[in-house]
């Protein structure tokens, strides 16, 4: 069903500002009005009807998201015929869709600038918020509506509706349904709660939904709840994250409701996790490098500035999200100081955290789950896999469990510290893919023992830097891929070295490619690697070479032959691939990496990138594309996975199930053992088996079954992770079944008129 006026929303910035520290994003991508889009609607079919909009969402499996554009006033004029070419200036007025300009600036030489670039388009089909309007903006005509607060908002777009979009009164439009009652949230005074009761409030067609307090009444809450978060448990306590799962679960009542009809349809064929919406997590990470290096020349003010930013920077925070029970002995002048710095940067990067996290939700309308700051607590550990450790992790690997220890004890401390016991109780119960937006390797936390990755779906959306998250979320809203049943014909493999180890490694690669036809290229330059590249034009690489990350810039990059390629040679390449599985070493660490080959991939287009986190080892990192590549010639034309993330995940997950095939020596490998295999590798397709299988695993019985001890296996699965919006990129076989699935259930009408 086409659902017909998607609202675009165009927030006006001031001038471009760059980031004082790493992570912490600029003031022009931060203003608070960004938090205004949350609690508007994404199409005017989902302001006239609401849950029903929700209804048709889950039942033909749609993706929209918000509409949004970030317009600069220094923009360059590449940049304005950019919008002048796109949908954002000439179609103004002239198409279905109402336009929502938001201007961000205070400075009016700022407005006066936008209000001349916009006003010739201006009609009575958009809409200017300013909730900072000057006392002479009035001098400005335009031919628009002037929104002055959220209310406002909401008069126009009720009476946009009733103007221009055909209204089927028999659906009850505008009206929020009884369970309501049950699930309401009314808003909380704890920050990240604003994104799930938006999305819970629209959800539900609940747009007259707002905060009736004052705003300093406002900041008293705030102030008070911070206040009940320290007292929590003498500030052991986990009230803060508990309300946000107690907002997850009422989520989750309202998608439980929806998804019920179809769950009885027999048509409706598909495992669960990839039936309900992603669960969006962020868990922020205080790096080294966000810190600041004292310099001689540097004031004694400065320099004491700069030890208060530190401390900041490398205090650690509890489950409740505190942090002054571990910064004792402060004057009151060193805790105002410390409050007004925290303000200029702990606050701004976890809203705009929040802010970016409430986009990448409304793609399938998820629930969030902010997790507190991890830094020093885990730095530790973190080393023991960082940068300097790479080359002792290679020897480590001879030592039978040695490295496996460490990712346990990182997976142990990344759950016992940033999550409270009922988010992972709740974690051990839904089944849903999840979108992290860290760059922890949070797919190596341990729930119930087992780790993350092995029970979920897990893709992740890099923190640094901020502005990728924000770019990824762009480029997913307006170039969405789905992937072709002919998937393999626009495959390259690329050989980016002709070592006698990899070359024998390939040999089942060659055969394959007989049999499956996707391409081969052996390129040992970098010039060599991208016109191989530009001439296949690929939709999907995959890259068999060596990789490192630059100890001098902390930057990522793969080798070929014995060139370097680095991301700044990606990004200035003209390549373009969809999807990239890059089979080589370290290309994206766990500590410290400031900018990786992946964001450039990203950057070119790439929707989703599989990388390593640490060294791998040759021939079972060449086992697991080979599995790819055959996996995929039945994925591509079967409705096994939705998505590239279910997908990817079961490559990794049944990778390890399947790891004693390459342990054993070929006499001991018996029909019974492979059966069995095959069985739990069919069972772990299902969310509900998976914890079961990974402990039955690891019981003495299987071992002495399998005469392999799991325990002692290099979890080679773990050492990977997939970046980007990997569970946004469908199959195409998928979407065919999902077509013939439409119009089962769901009280939308598919013969809706669109808007006049």
């Amino acid at each position: 069903m086409n659902i017909p006026g998607q609202i675009q929303y165009v927030f006006l910035l001031g001038k471009r500002d760059c980031p004082t520290l790493v992570n912490v994003p600029q003031d022009s991508i931060c203003d608070p009005l960004f938090r205004l889009v949350g609690c508007l609607p994404q199409t005017m079919s989902h302001f006239i009807y609401g849950v029903e909009f929700y209804e048709t969402m889950k039942r033909e499996n749609l993706q929209l998201g918000y509409n949004v554009t970030f317009v600069y006033a220094d923009a360059t004029p590449e940049e304005i015929n950019f919008l002048a070419d796109s949908a954002i200036l000439p179609n103004i007025g002239l198409k279905e869709e109402p336009m929502v300009l938001i201007n961000c600036s205070r400075d009016f030489e700022i407005t006066k600038y936008y209000i001349s670039l916009f006003k010739e388009h201006f009609n009575e089909r958009t809409l200017w918020v300013d909730f900072n309007l000057q006392e002479n903006f009035s001098s400005y005509r335009i031919n628009c509506a002037v929104a002055k607060n959220e209310d406002d908002i909401i008069a126009w777009l009720m009476s946009y509706a009733l103007k221009y979009c055909h209204i089927d009164y028999s659906h009850a439009p505008f009206s929020v349904p009884l369970i309501y009652g049950t699930i309401a949230d009314s808003g909380h005074y704890f920050t990240p709660t604003w994104v799930n009761t938006h999305i819970l409030n629209t959800l539900m067609g609940n747009w007259l939904w707002k905060n009736e307090l004052r705003d300093d009444e406002i900041i008293e809450r705030q102030a008070q709840c911070s206040k009940d978060a320290f007292d929590d448990n003498n500030g052991h306590g986990t009230s803060r994250q508990d309300l946000l799962c107690d907002q997850i679960k009422k989520i989750r009542t309202v998608e439980n409701t929806v998804l019920l009809n179809m769950l009885k349809d027999s048509r409706c064929r598909t495992f669960i996790d990839q039936l309900y919406s992603p669960l969006i997590i962020s868990l922020p990470y205080t790096s080294k490098e966000m810190g600041i290096t004292e310099d001689k020349r540097m004031s004694v003010d400065d320099k004491r500035k700069v030890k208060q930013i530190n401390k900041i920077l490398s205090a650690e925070y509890s489950l409740n999200y505190t942090v002054w029970n571990n910064l004792d002995g402060l004057s009151p002048e060193e805790i105002l100081a410390f409050s007004k710095i925290q303000q200029e940067i702990v606050s701004k990067r976890m809203n705009f955290l929040d802010f970016v996290g409430m986009l990448h939700c409304s793609f399938k309308i998820s629930p969030y789950m902010r997790l507190p700051i991890m830094g020093k607590n885990i730095a530790g550990d973190l080393s023991k896999v960082g940068l300097n450790s790479l080359n002792s992790l290679k020897n480590a690997y001879r030592k039978k469990g040695s490295v496996r220890k460490i990712m346990e004890q990182i997976g142990h401390i990344l759950a016992v510290k940033s999550m409270a016991p009922n988010f992972q109780k709740l974690l051990q119960k839904i089944p849903n893919q999840i979108v992290a937006i860290t760059d922890l390797p949070i797919e190596w936390s341990l729930i119930d023992s087992v780790p993350l990755c092995f029970t979920h779906d897990v893709c992740r959306l890099p923190e640094t830097s901020p502005a990728s998250i924000l770019s990824q979320f762009v480029e997913a809203k307006n170039r969405p891929y789905v992937i072709p049943k002919d998937i393999l014909s626009k495959t390259l493999v690329i050989f980016g070295n002709d070592e006698e180890a990899f070359e024998n490694s390939r040999l089942p690669i060659v055969e394959l490619q007989k049999h499956l036809g996707f391409k081969t290229r052996q390129c040992l330059s970098k010039k060599d690697f991208f016109d191989a590249i530009l001439e296949e034009t690929p939709e999907l690489i995959i890259v068999d070479s060596h990789g490192g990350v630059d100890l001098k810039t902390n930057q990522s990059h793969i080798v070929i032959g014995t060139d370097i390629v680095t991301g700044e040679d990606v990004v200035k390449s003209g390549i373009a691939p969809r999807l990239v599985f890059l089979s080589a070493c370290n290309t994206f660490t766990t500590y410290n990496t400031v900018s990786t080959i992946a964001n450039a991939f990203f950057e070119v287009g790439a929707m989703a990138v599989t990388v390593s986190y640490m060294p791998i080892l040759i021939q079972p990192a060449t086992v697991l594309y080979a599995r790819l590549l055959r996996n995929l010639e039945e994925a591509a034309i079967r409705n096994i996975h939705h998505n590239w993330l279910a997908f990817i995940s079961h490559l990794l997950r049944t990778s390890f199930i399947m790891s004693p095939l390459e342990v054993l020596q070929s006499e001991k490998i018996d029909s019974t053992i492979i059966k069995n295999l095959g069985r739990l590798n069919t069972l772990s397709m299902d969310f509900r088996n998976r914890s079961q299988i990974y402990h039955q695993l690891h019981d003495k019985y299987s071992m002495d079954q399998i005469g392999v001890n799991y325990n002692m296996l290099l979890p080679h699965y773990l050492m990977y992770s997939t970046l980007g919006r990997a569970d946004l990129v469908r199959f195409e076989s998928a979407m065919e079944e999902i077509n013939s699935f439409r119009g089962i259930s769901g009280n939308i009408p598919q013969n809706r008129k669109p808007c006049k």
